[in-house]
């Protein structure tokens, strides 16, 4: 079985994204270390945004809810039948007359680099490319995530998605949502529906969800876009949507990026396990996916909130109950990876290493369980650190 991606294969920049549960921090990764923007860091926590800062060094925090679909009892079956009156979504940068979302923006400009951050996709966003055409780029990327945001997000009212769960008319469905409806069946079926995009507990709800894979979707949407620019456009990228980030291209002075992950069972800014993205991978793609999804029960992040986050049982509504608390899947298609963390956190440690065995040339993962012991399949081993232990899993039992 193929996950196909929807982005562009050949391009010429390497570039890795990386997923987490609910926010998404570009900065620094280790707990001491120092902070920059050179580096990815995911964060499976939830903080309250009271205001952002935009600057070279760039640390965010964000707001958001994760809802996971998933049984392994039925079949989810989307429909995404279109007529000629289809809308088109376009995905490239803002072309026509008039303000542009990103006019409103402010971008920091240094030497052949520039970056910004906004509010969008019920988080925040951060964006950071180096290279001669960065402003342009940032900007064009922001426009591009604006359109998307309209389409995909869950948290609007008058987005596709949500007038589509109102009035269920698909001739009114763009190309772009048509396609996540359709990927997201693919990959419900090919989970044995631990991952759906359907409430499948009995009731009679006909909404859509797209909470655990839009993002993932729409990353693809930006890799496919900055992937194909030459060096005299752009070097090198991360960006962070929040729950997900995405790192193309070439790190200044050529070193690794560093993509740490949060620590679970920890507080708001303990990393559990670093992971070095030097291109050296296993999975020879023009991108590489993260994507980390989570139980994380009630606890206090920051500005005293708490709150019950993470990966939700669709049988119960409850959060789920999982022998792994924290999933981070290694892939090449950021639609699929998104939406595979949940669905590997659901099916418990013995399922989802059976699983990957069957599918171990399609992603790799990261787990951790309840005792902070970290799960690294084998083809990631030499590219994770961590203070806690860790087991390697491997293709054949040992």
């Amino acid at each position: 079985m193929v996950f196909k991606g929807s982005g562009k294969r050949g391009v010429r920049a390497k570039s890795i994204l990386v997923f987490s549960l609910v926010s998404i921090l570009v900065t620094g990764c280790g707990k001491d270390k120092e902070k920059s923007s050179d580096n990815v860091r995911t964060t499976a926590t939830l903080a309250t945004v009271e205001k952002t800062e935009i600057t070279t060094e760039t640390t965010t925090e964000a707001t958001t809810e994760v809802t996971t679909e998933a049984t392994s009892e039925t079949t989810t079956e989307v429909t995404t039948e279109t007529t000629t009156e289809t809308t088109e979504a376009t995905t490239e940068a803002t072309t026509e007359e008039g303000p542009r979302f990103s006019d409103s923006l402010e971008i920091v400009v240094e030497d052949n680099k520039a970056s910004t951050g906004f509010y969008s996709l019920d988080t925040i966003i951060n964006i950071t490319i180096y290279g001669p055409e960065a402003e342009k780029l940032v900007r064009d990327t922001a426009d591009l995530i604006d359109k998307m945001d309209a389409i995909m997000s869950p948290f609007r009212a008058d987005s596709e998605i949500s007038v589509y769960n109102k009035d269920q008319d698909n001739s009114k469905l763009s190309s772009d949502l048509m396609l996540l409806l359709e990927r997201g069946a693919e990959i419900s079926k090919y989970t044995n529906n631990y991952f759906s995009m359907v409430l499948l507990d009995g009731s009679d709800d006909k909404t859509i969800h797209l909470d655990d894979i839009y993002k993932g979707y729409i990353a693809d949407k930006i890799t496919e876009f900055l992937g194909d620019k030459s060096e005299n456009e752009m070097t090198g990228a991360v960006i962070g949507l929040g729950g997900d980030a995405l790192c193309i291209g070439k790190k200044p002075g050529e070193k690794p990026w560093m993509v740490g992950i949060q620590d679970p069972n920890g507080e708001f800014n303990d990393t559990i396990a670093v992971l070095s993205v030097d291109g050296n991978w296993v999975i020879d793609s023009t991108s590489i996916i993260v994507a980390t999804k989570g139980i994380y029960g009630e606890r206090t992040w920051d500005n005293d909130v708490n709150d019950d986050h993470g990966v939700t049982d669709p049988k119960t509504g409850k959060l789920a109950e999982s022998d792994i608390v924290s999933a981070s899947i290694i892939a090449n298609d950021g639609t699929m990876a998104d939406a595979m963390g949940a669905a590997i956190v659901l099916m418990g440690y013995e399922e989802a290493i059976k699983y990957w065995r069957d599918h171990s040339e399609e992603f790799e993962m990261v787990l951790v369980d309840k005792d902070n012991v970290v799960y690294v399949t084998e083809g990631m081993k030499d590219n994770i650190t961590s203070e806690f232990q860790i087991q390697v899993i491997y293709k054949e039992e040992q």
